[in-house]
């Protein structure tokens, strides 16, 4: 429903109920998926309208949610074919926003936002050091009402991260691995990439559970 329109939903509906007829299957019920809360109300107007034509019930609309859509810091190993260096018990941390950092240090701290997955060239020592004195700052840690670091890092380029950057990450245990790729190549893997629910992301699998459980009508199942 997100990328698509009713339109677009409805045509599936109709193209898959004609599958399942050819089969003698008969369509109990429809689930949409991936609805703007915005959207909601209007989506369930039209659409028990259209398929009471049929006399199928609209049995729920999952709302999108962007946690559900957002890759893991394991996601990321997989994608890059790569092992985290640091923060390795994070492997299951989400972040609400990715940055591409091409700035001055001096601009980078001035906007630098928490809950950020940063992408920076391995040999931009200056930008890391700035993220992990940032991660070591009384105020910040006074502030976070988390035990979990507030930021991740994935170095990029042909130059991998010294073992002495290495060794300063390990022991701030910010979330961090090197993608032997340029930040922009990186950049344009992670805008395509489609993050999936694995067995051991308990928030993610949680999340699906109460979207589901609070949106699907079962007793029509």
């Amino acid at each position: 429903m997100r990328r698509g329109g009713l339109g677009s939903s409805f045509d599936e509906i109709a193209l898959n109920k004609a599958l399942l007829d050819q089969n003698g299957v008969r369509l109990k019920g429809v689930i949409l998926n991936k609805v703007l809360p915005e959207k909601r109300e209007m989506v369930e107007k039209y659409m028990k309208k259209a398929l009471s034509r049929w006399n199928i019930p609209l049995l729920g609309l999952v709302p999108y949610n962007q946690l559900l859509s957002t890759p893991s810091m394991e996601d990321f190993e997989r994608l890059f074919n790569t092992h985290m260096l640091s923060g390795e018990e994070f492997h299951y941390r989400h972040f609400e926003s990715i940055r591409l950092v091409a700035t001055s240090v001096e601009t980078f701290k001035e906007v630098l936002m928490p809950n950020q997955l940063l992408v920076t060239p391995a040999t931009r020592e200056d930008i890391v050091l700035a993220v992990i004195e940032k991660q070591e700052s009384p105020l910040f840690k006074s502030s976070s009402s988390e035990k979990e670091p507030k930021h991740g890092i994935i170095l990029t380029g042909r130059h991998p991260p010294t073992p002495q950057l290495i060794e300063k990450l390990k022991m701030s245990k910010i979330p961090s691995l090197y993608a032997d790729t340029n930040s922009f190549e990186a950049m344009r893997l992670i805008s395509t990439f489609i993050a999936k629910i694995h067995r051991k992301d308990v928030l993610k699998i949680q999340k699906a559970i109460d979207l589901v459980e609070n949106s699907i009508d079962f007793t029509y199942l």
